[in-house]
């Protein structure tokens, strides 16, 4: 049977061959070969040098009645304006392109004319990104006569551009007109005082614009003063994002003011503002403290001491509307975990909290321990780059045995590579045997399944194949063969075999674990087995314990497997 497997199995590594060699030397063929093998509307030809043959092709998938294209990204390329010319014909006869990503391709303004004039009357674009691709004023006059006239665009993408001011007054001019504007990437577009007045001027004639993204353009107090008197009567914006400015106290003073007048704003970015400091950071938790409405607060990159912990804790005490909290690279020491712990043992609304990268250690890893045991609503945790040692780890991961509602929990460089063995002994017990609750929600495949500790590069625990089949005999556990699955879905051993490929040649069937394991890494489909050289369609077909179930569904997931090579 194996021989007559191995003659089977010789026209596609053959066909595997020749496949190869085109798409080494030729890459007409590797576009041509992905639009046979487009899926659900997707074209992706990102880092491609598409040449005036390759634009033909795209137009062709384009202007395909066929198959219709709904996504389609071309970001990353070289394309000269020639082939520009084909693409644009393309999108003007489509009318089924629902996101176009055109970022990074540095074509001329007259190259970018002709794309915004055959996407300007389209009745079906949801999504245009631009970003990196050098537009100055003219370019942002363009495209906003686009906006005036296209009614169905809800996401545009403008990071990294050359507005600037003038620019801005363009486009706030055209969007004070526009009614189907949701979320707005300026970020890094060198946006001054004057042009972020006259855009917020036109932004209060806007009823529909939700995300604002201004992150990297220098924004001083003043800046942020414009913006708050702006937001005083807007009851639009839901999303504000102000990283990477240069505001200071004052600054912070008017967002405390933005988060009093206005109720609408559910997300506050505000990451890397170390000009705020301590003082800063205290008036907006004292803020957020009274505000109902902020769900997500970014504060990463500040430098976060006792006083600025102890006022962190006293909102998570008050606020009961907060979901998602990022404290990363704060410096927050042992005293300061303590203290923001010490809240979270109370707080019964926030679900993502994020401390990676802080100078927490045992004493502090105990108190997140401590926390963790009366804790019912938080889901994500990430504690990994502190300083907690082998002892905080293990401190942790006893609190995790104890709590059933945790899903994520990263504890990764947090303790020598020399002891990952003790660690993943220690912690084996709540990774794999998790305590069992009467309430049937918890054994739900969602709940179950998704539960899992990022370990990241300096830890492998696999579950044993023996751990894997005894799941099994559980009715309730018969969803979940891998506790954890979504982490060791992407971790490879020291022969560098991934799950899929271990658990196929030991014999795993489809219903009883393959199955969570490829949706744990869709990637392993389409990648060889170290050991045995075959790909994992072809592991399921060899040997006494092939699973026919597995074979069919993988090649039903990755055709291209055979068509590709066919």
């Amino acid at each position: 049977m194996f021989i007559e497997l191995l003659d089977f199995l010789s026209i596609p590594f053959f066909l595997l061959l020749i496949d190869k060699g085109f798409e080494a030397n030729y890459p007409e063929y590797r576009l041509h070969k992905k639009i046979l093998t487009m899926q659900c509307g997707n074209l992706s030809v990102e880092y491609n040098d598409i040449g005036i043959r390759g634009g033909n092709l795209i137009k062709e998938a384009l202007c395909n009645s066929d198959h219709f294209l709904y996504n389609l990204s071309l970001s990353r390329n070289n394309i000269s304006y020639e082939t520009t010319k084909v693409i644009a014909e393309g999108l003007y006869n489509n009318s089924s392109l629902q996101s176009l990503d055109i970022g990074s391709l540095n074509v001329c303004l007259d190259a970018l004319k002709m794309i915004v004039e055959a996407i300007s009357h389209s009745s079906s674009l949801r999504r245009l990104d631009l970003h990196a691709n050098r537009i100055n004023v003219l370019g942002a006059k363009l495209l906003s006569d686009f906006l005036r006239k296209c009614s169905t665009l809800q996401f545009l993408n403008l990071r990294n551009n050359l507005i600037g001011n003038l620019g801005l007054k363009y486009l706030g001019e055209a969007i004070s007109d526009n009614s189907s504007l949701i979320y707005l990437d300026l970020e890094r577009n060198d946006i001054g005082l004057l042009g972020l007045k006259s855009f917020c001027e036109m932004l209060l004639k806007n009823n529909t614009l939700q995300h604002l993204n201004l992150g990297c353009n220098c924004i001083n107090n003043q800046g942020v003063e414009v913006i708050e008197q702006t937001l005083r009567n807007n009851s639009i914006l839901q999303s504000l994002n102000l990283q990477h400015n240069s505001f200071g106290v004052p600054g912070a003073r008017s967002i405390a003011s933005i988060l009093s007048n206005n109720s609408t704003l559910r997300d506050l970015n505000l990451s890397c503002n170390p000009s705020i400091g301590e003082d800063g950071v205290e008036i907006i938790a004292e803020s957020i403290s009274k505000n109902c409405s902020i769900q997500s607060l970014r504060l990463d990159g500040h430098y976060i001491r006792y006083q600025s912990s102890k006022s962190l804790g006293e909102m998570l005490m008050k606020n009961s509307s907060i979901l998602q909290l990022n404290l990363r690279g704060c410096f927050i020491n042992d005293e300061g975990a303590k203290l923001i712990a010490k809240a979270l043992a109370h707080n019964t609304s926030l679900q993502n909290l994020n401390l990676q990268g802080n100078r927490i250690g045992i004493s502090g890893a105990e108190a997140f321990s401590e926390a963790l045991r009366k804790n019912c609503t938080l889901k994500m945790i990430n504690l990994a780059f502190n300083c907690f040692g082998v002892e905080g780890v293990e401190k942790l991961g006893a609190a995790l045995y104890e709590n059933s509602d945790l899903k994520v929990l990263n504890l990764a460089f947090n303790f020598d590579c020399d002891h990952k063995e003790r660690v993943a002994r220690s912690l084996r017990r709540a990774l794999f045997f998790p305590p069992l609750k009467v309430d049937k929600t918890f054994h739900s495949d969602q709940d179950l399944t998704d539960r899992q500790v990022g370990w990241r590069s300096n830890v492998n625990i696999y579950p044993s194949l023996d751990i894997i089949k005894s799941r099994v005999k559980y009715d309730d556990y018969r969803i979940s063969s891998v506790y954890g699955w979504r982490t060791y879905g992407h971790i490879k051993d020291e022969q560098g075999c991934l799950p899929l490929h271990i658990a196929m040649r030991s014999g795993l069937e489809w219903k009883d674990g393959m199955q969570k394991l490829l949706e744990a890494n869709y990637l392993a489909m389409k990648e060889p087995d170290e050991v045995t050289g075959l790909l994992p369609f072809m592991l399921a077909a060899t040997g006494q314990k092939s699973d026919l179930e597995s074979v069919y569904q993988l090649l039903q997931q990755n055709p291209d497997s055979i068509v590709g090579y066919v």
